[in-house]
């Protein structure tokens, strides 16, 4: 009974010392947040504004405002950020999508006489929320050594949100573990390479920041994977442009050549606005630009839908006292081997003496068990090659490959098994695909007994790369494999004059016709196949 009581003592010390708070509608899967600063009552100024959370559906329709407190009290911390300085008020998801995370100041709204940026951090500790997605948000992490005399910009958690990294105008790259109650604490600084960052982001289990400071203005790695531990190196990815103002950005897997993430996306607030790499020979080499030096791009997240990305973006956030920013979206269909060309969707506008800034997607309600980052299929060396990319696979059985000749009624080709890692590419190959227009989509099937479903791809074969001859030169019998018939057809056998000497019918679903050449006389000769009226042609030597 004394350890039960004590137990109840701590617990309740916890709730009592926890910066936890709920005052928001649970969010909607597949809406995004927008970082908005101020109220709209009175001008932007340096000294500190208060935080909203905006939840806009996809078309950008107002779904309902978060409010951050704005209030530091002995038991809870709270969140402001300067109204004027455009680089800070980022937000980042987890890949499991299961939080939105930002950074701040712990200071009361309206009890600072100056810059709140310049102040120390050990005067104004710094500090980062976990955004839930029933709306709640847990500010119990608050740093004395995190971008102290400058700007606190971004954070991310891990899956688990226990582990969070943090970066600003100095101090560097850091992280920490999530506090369960709001004292102030120290982190731990990962490198000292370069001290003044921006965005943070994480994909495909792996660390990324960007900076606009010093001889390397771009997107960096972070040691490998998920570091917790000083000494770590950054990088500038290969290729990419090393000046700038690079804030942040979003991979896309749409390759079926390049494993992994094959296009990136970097918002800009310089010109250009927007650019598009693609991997070529492991070099992120430029795909084109939209935008101007005025539109200051900074917030951006992404959905890749098989070979199409659809962008969200902030812009033009400005630092004035009357603040400004748009949220706009655009759909890049050129692909992995084309330029971008995309028209920009404004979607909301900030209201005078408010201003946007970072953007994220809204909180999961269940956070992915499976995140599948990419689905798409494709014709390729007479087969139809199908590949994909996961995040996050847990509990996962297998991938059930599945195809379709009218888009409605699938059929199985075959499983796949599941690595059940933090990431992973998988392709499947459909060796003998029917000819002409078929679907396809990919089962996942949870070890729980549910299962859910891809988007669906549109795969055209050529049909003069769909039949083939065996044995050539032949003496006795010849087969004559082809694509799958959709319904009844023939194969022929025809002289060099366009006589013909054989033919046999096939079957919906069937592959292989064979017949007895030994009869012929020795010669080149043309095999026929005819399915709904689609001839391919190929010819054969008999000896």
């Amino acid at each position: 009974m004394k350890k039960r009581g004590l137990l109840s003592i701590v617990l309740t010390c916890i709730i009592a010392l926890s910066a936890v708070y709920t005052n928001a509608a649970p969010f909607t899967d597949g809406n995004i947040l927008v970082l908005r600063v101020g109220d709209g009552a009175a001008t932007l100024v340096n000294t500190g504004a208060a935080v909203f959370l905006d939840e806009y559906t996809p078309a950008g329709v107002l779904v309902q405002t978060i409010s951050v407190p704005t209030t530091n009290t002995v038991s809870d911390n709270c969140l402001i950020l300067s109204g004027t300085s455009t680089s800070e008020g980022d937000l980042a998801n987890p890949p499991n999508l299961k939080y939105a995370v930002l950074a701040g100041y712990n200071r009361t709204l309206g009890t600072l006489a100056g810059s709140i940026s310049a102040t120390a951090a050990d005067t104004v500790p710094r500090v980062v929320a976990l955004v839930a997605a029933d709306g709640s948000i847990n500010i119990n992490s608050a740093f004395t050594d995190f971008s102290s005399g400058n700007n606190p910009r971004s954070a991310i958690c891990n899956n688990a949100g226990d582990t969070v990294w943090m970066c600003g105008g100095t101090g560097g790259l850091r992280v920490a573990p999530v506090s369960l109650v709001n004292i102030a604490d120290t982190s731990l600084q990962l490198s000292t390479t370069v001290t003044n960052l921006r965005d943070l982001r994480i994909f495909n289990d792996q660390l990324y920041v960007s900076t606009g400071s010093g001889s390397n203005k771009s997107v960096l790695s972070v040691g490998t994977g998920l570091p917790v531990i000083t000494g770590q190196t950054l990088d500038p990815l290969p290729g990419l442009p090393t000046s700038g103002s690079p804030y942040s950005y979003y991979f896309a897997d749409i390759n079926p050549d390049t494993p992994g993430y094959d296009v990136l996306y970097i918002a800009d607030d310089g010109s250009p606005a927007i650019t598009k790499y693609t991997l070529v020979g492991g070099s992120w080499t430029a795909a084109g630009s939209i935008g101007v030096n005025s539109d200051d791009y900074r917030g951006m997240v992404g959905i890749t839908q098989d070979t199409l990305v659809t962008l969200y973006l902030t812009r033009k956030g400005g630092s004035g006292g009357a603040g400004g920013g748009e949220l706009v979206s655009l759909t890049d269909s050129s692909g992995y081997f084309g330029t971008l060309s995309a028209t920009v969707n404004i979607l909301d506008t900030a209201i005078t003496n408010t201003s946007f800034r970072g953007i994220c997607f809204a909180p999961l309600q269940f956070a992915l068990s499976i995140k599948l980052l990419s689905f798409n299929a494709g014709p390729k060396d007479g087969i139809v090659k199908v590949w994909w990319s996961t995040a996050n696979e847990s509990g996962v059985k297998n991938f059930t490959v599945e195809r379709s000749v009218n888009g409605k009624n699938f059929a199985s080709l075959g499983d796949v098994a599941a690595s059940n890692s933090s990431s992973y590419s998988y392709v499947f190959n459909d060796k003998q695909p029917l000819a002409g227009i078929s679907y396809y989509r990919l089962k996942v099937n949870e070890a729980n007994g549910t299962h859910s479903y891809s988007s669906v791809v549109k795969v055209e074969t050529k049909q003069n790369s769909l039949v083939s001859v065996s044995p050539n030169p032949v003496k006795g019998s010849v087969v004559i494999t082809h694509a799958a018939s959709e319904t009844a057809g023939t194969v022929g056998i025809y002289s060099l004059d366009g006589k013909m000497l054989l033919k046999a019918t096939t079957t919906a679903g069937s592959t292989q016709s064979t017949f007895d050449v030994s009869k012929l006389a020795p010669g080149i000769y043309i095999a026929v196949y005819d399915n709904m009226g689609d001839k391919t042609t190929v010819r054969f030597v008999r000896q």
